[in-house]
């Protein structure tokens, strides 16, 4: 498998269980670093670029355009949220009209993406 500075790349692993789903490795200060896609709690578009930040507060700048970054993440619980967002459904802690809260950070959602964030979550009541 071929690396390129700043791009993401996803590897097999034979003892994880769903290998090529569980985990991505980023170029971060001439290394490649793992990170576990359910610790991804959300990327933010900077127009070329792309600020990935974990639940452990970790920020990595990928050169990589969102939409390419979303096709090769995996979408079990990677949603995107607004064209500038894309949201670990596993990290979302409230929800008002017009925006979600994943940890201290509120993030716009669009009126188009909220029913699709709405029918990823198990809702209970009213």
């Amino acid at each position: 498998m071929t690396f390129q500075h700043g791009q993401l790349s996803i590897t097999a692993d034979p003892r994880s269980p769903n290998p090529r789903q569980d985990r991505i490795y980023v170029h971060y200060k001439k290394r490649m670093v793992k990170i576990m896609t359910s610790d991804i709690r959300y990327v933010e578009a900077h127009r070329a670029y792309c600020r990935l930040v974990t639940t452990d507060g970790r920020e990595f700048t990928l050169s990589i355009a969102l939409g390419v970054l979303q096709k090769q993440l995996p979408s079990r619980n990677i949603l995107r949220i607004h064209r500038s967002y894309l949201l670990n459904v596993l990290h979302v802690d409230q929800i008002a009209d017009n925006m979600v809260f994943s940890g201290a950070k509120t993030l716009p959602i669009s009126r188009s993406c909220r029913e699709a964030l709405l029918r990823r979550l198990r809702i209970i009541g009213k």
